[in-house]
């Protein structure tokens, strides 16, 4: 579709922008399009036209319309005439699209003065544009459910210079009080303490997780082979929350018939593989809390434009920083493609770790094309292994076939391992069993490997639930001493067991030589294992053959020596800060613990704000001061950026969790009470964003630990209740089954096509089997 005339297309769209008189008045313009003089291309405009929603105040047309959006296609599509960015189009709805007789396109695009809105225009101007195409165009069907969305995302919009920000109309069944971003022990024990909860189901609390798994998964890049589980079995989902819960690792064992013979087992710890096992049984018995295969896309947060008048629906738009946070709108791609939009009144976020790797290896790392991989992390060992295992063997084959029996050191495959911790000793003992002939390098820079300090006064000192509120009201000098003391449980540390085993390996297979008359092929051509210890990695570099590591000798004068290894195995562990996570960033406005640096800054002051309040006797100011400068509560909730600037400014502590607090300075807390009673007169519950996993800082070394899990998800469950606000029991949904899902409702200024997850309610989940 093409216009005949390009300047006549442009000054015309010029000439009724800038007309002066178009105030109260309709300028139209029909043009008639012929393809055999064609010059310039408007189908992209008349599609991006047709994708916007009608006004709902025009009358209706005879003509079929269509109210779907043309594959590919925004609404900045009609920015191209000259080049000009037409910063008011946001504002232009389409009164409809149909085709004509004549086998046209005709589109009425209209803009009406809204009340609320910001428009910079505030006139009503229609413009009519005709098609005309040979052979004649059909009206495209209206997408699938899961089809990407066609309009231009909410984000877009409101990012053109301009142009109001969308509205969405959400009934209030629709939110969820819940949703859960990631779906590991934490969440799963969080999902099981909120379905035995009696009050979460008189609430008819309303709670979902999501993961992007296709299925339920326990670190599974180190399932391996004799790998053991290092903490007490009673430490499961939910023994230290309720010993009686139908949920617990002994249940599962009985449940299998297996109770008898695991008594009997010599260790007193599960396997990592039944563990994994145990877990995968209890994700499966709450299978209808969670959907699988979902990638989150973005989380928007929401602000409240009104309440309808039935209070059963409620309009939004994308927040500022200066709005009110009211909600927020997670949006996930699924396996397919097709995308979901759910709406929650909390998230709460546990999505483990990100790699983390040395300095000098970030940039050979970052640098591996797509496939096989020569520089692996522990977090995706054995993924990677299935494509890099082949190619090793292959390279290992060749390499003996041209040495023929002269078997020496740079005929064998060389690997490397980094690190020295339980993933790194796996790693290593696993490889020498994949490669028996390899050398194995493990490489490191203390001065020996190190056992796990797992003893009873250690234990409880580290890992006791009570030792998290000793943790918290602790100064920042003391909590950072304990992180130091009792690093030696968890980092750089491997199980006595496990320790044991590599050294009398070692020891029989490298130091003690048979004859060799008594040698079998196997034993002439064994491999190794071997340590480097007190050696520092400087640079890593890819090369043809593999990768070159340079390594500093501190034991011998800081020798530099560069060596080139077929494939090297990093095992250092994760980053579990929230300011890492992508997907949180355009809440960071709204958090400021978000921040990365801004965490470093604030703990820095930490002991001179506490010692202002040395004297204070109201443990509730103390604790708020706590909140504000930490950025996160107790009970996990970050902390709102309105919250700690009025704290900080006031010098007083603020209502953070939303209690009032004792402050001299009434201005410094007005803005937080108009916030709470706010969200309060809309029926719903001022937002919070629970962060789980990545406060070692302010909440002790078991944070990110299977040790906690039980006893926190009772805390995180009564938080959520305690929050939710009993008039919403008068509005939450009734149905038993879950409900189909539906199309969006249609926004103000565009039409979105994404699917709509509906929330299903605690007490019809308790009434599913749970076997």
């Amino acid at each position: 579709m093409k216009f005949s005339n390009r300047r006549q297309c442009c000054s015309r769209l010029d000439e009724n922008m800038s007309h002066p008189t178009m105030a109260g008045s309709d300028v139209g313009s029909r043009l008639s399009l012929a393809p055999e003089r064609a010059s310039f291309d408007v189908g992209a405009a008349l599609r991006a036209v047709s994708m916007l929603a009608p006004d709902p105040a025009l009358p209706p047309r005879s003509d079929p319309v269509v109210n779907r959006p043309h594959p590919g296609v925004t609404v900045a599509s009609l920015a191209v005439a000259r080049g000009r960015r037409l910063h008011w189009l946001g504002c232009i709805e389409a009164e409809s699209a149909f085709v004509s007789q004549g086998g046209g396109i005709d589109a009425d695009v209209h803009s009406p003065e809204r009340h609320g809105s910001r428009s910079p225009i505030g006139t009503s101007v229609t413009f009519g544009f005709r098609a005309t195409h040979d052979p004649p165009v059909q009206v495209p069907p209206q997408p699938a459910e899961h089809s990407e969305p066609l309009a231009a995302s909410t984000s877009s919009l409101d990012n053109m210079n301009g142009i109001a920000s969308s509205h969405t109309v959400v009934g209030k069944d629709d939110i969820y009080d819940l949703l859960g971003i990631g779906y590991g022990p934490a969440h799963l024990a969080l999902s099981i303490a909120l379905r035995e909860s009696a009050e979460a189901g008189e609430a008819n609390f309303k709670a979902h997780f999501l993961e992007q798994r296709a299925h339920f998964a326990w670190h599974p890049a180190l399932l391996l082979p004799g790998s053991q589980l290092q903490v007490s079995p009673l430490k499961d989902l939910v023994t230290l929350r309720d010993p009686t819960s139908t949920y617990s690792f002994y249940n599962y064992l009985h449940s299998h018939g297996r109770l008898a013979r695991y008594i009997n087992k010599e260790q007193g710890v599960p396997s990592r593989r039944e563990w994994t096992a145990y877990l995968a049984w209890a994700a499966r018995r709450m299978a209808d809390a969670v959907s699988y295969g979902q990638n989150v896309v973005s989380i928007e947060p929401l602000t409240i434009v009104a309440a309808e008048a039935k209070q059963h629906e409620v309009t939004v738009r994308q927040a500022d920083a200066e709005d009110t946070l009211c909600l927020y709108r997670v949006t996930t791609r699924e396996a397919d493609g097709g995308k979901v939009v759910r709406y929650a009144r909390n998230l709460s976020v546990a999505v483990g770790g990100v790699p983390k790797l040395p300095a000098a290896f970030e940039a050979a790392y970052a640098q591996q094309a797509e496939g096989v991989a020569r520089i692996v992390h522990s977090g995706t060992y054995l993924p990677s292994m299935r494509m890099l295992e082949p190619k090793l063997h292959e390279i290992a084959s060749k390499r003996q076939q041209s040495a023929g029996d002269a078997v020496d050191d740079s005929s064998r495959l060389r690997l490397a391992v980094i690190g020295a911790g339980q993933s790194a000793t796996e790693m290593l003992m696993n490889l020498h069993a994949r490669f028996p002939t390899a050398i194995v390098t493990m490489i490191f820079r203390a001065s020996a490997l190190v056992p796990s300090d797992d003893t009873g006064f250690v234990n409880s000192a580290a890992f006791d639930p009570e030792r998290t509120d000793e943790f918290w009201h602790a100064s920042a000098s003391q909590r950072r001493a304990w992180l130091t003391e009792f690093k030696r449980t968890n980092y750089s540390v491997v199980r006595t067991d496990l320790l044991n085993e590599l050294h009398d390996t070692m020891y029989d297979k490298f130091s003690v030589q048979l004859p060799d008359e008594l040698q079998d092929v196997d034993e002439k051509h064994a491999g190794r294992m071997e340590m480097r210890r007190c050696t520092e990695v400087d640079h890593v570099r890819l090369t043809e053959d593999g990768v070159e590591l340079e390594m500093r000798d501190k034991l011998r004068n800081g020798r530099v020596e560069k060596v080139v290894f077929d494939a090297v195995f990093v095992g250092t562990g994760f980053v579990r800060s929230p300011s890492r996570m992508a997907f949180l960033e355009p809440l960071r406005a709204f958090y400021p613990a978000l921040d990365g640096e801004w965490m470093g800054r604030e703990t820095g002051s930490e002991e001179d704000e506490v010692a202002r309040l040395v004297d204070v006797e109201d443990e509730e100011v103390l604790e708020r001061r706590r909140e504000n400068i930490r950025g996160i509560t107790r009970d996990y909730r970050l902390v709102g950026a309105a919250a700690m600037r009025s704290a900080l400014r006031s010098g007083k502590a603020s209502p953070a969790s939303g209690k009032a607090s004792p402050a001299s300075d009434a201005s410094s807390t007005s803005s937080q009470q108009t916030l709470a009673s706010q969200a309060e007169e809309r029926n719903l519950p001022e937002p919070a964003l629970y962060v789980l996993g990545g406060n070692e800082a302010t909440h002790g070394l078991s944070d990110s630990l299977l040790s906690i899990v039980a006893h926190r998800a009772g805390e995180l469950s009564t938080s959520l209740l305690d929050r939710l606000p009993r008039s919403r029991a008068a509005t939450a949904p009734t149905t038993t089954s879950p409900p189909p899902t539906q199309t969006q409702t249609q926004t103000q200024t565009q039409t979105q096509t994404h699917k709509i997850q509906k929330p299903l309610t605690l007490p019809a989940l308790q009434h599913m089997s749970l076997n």
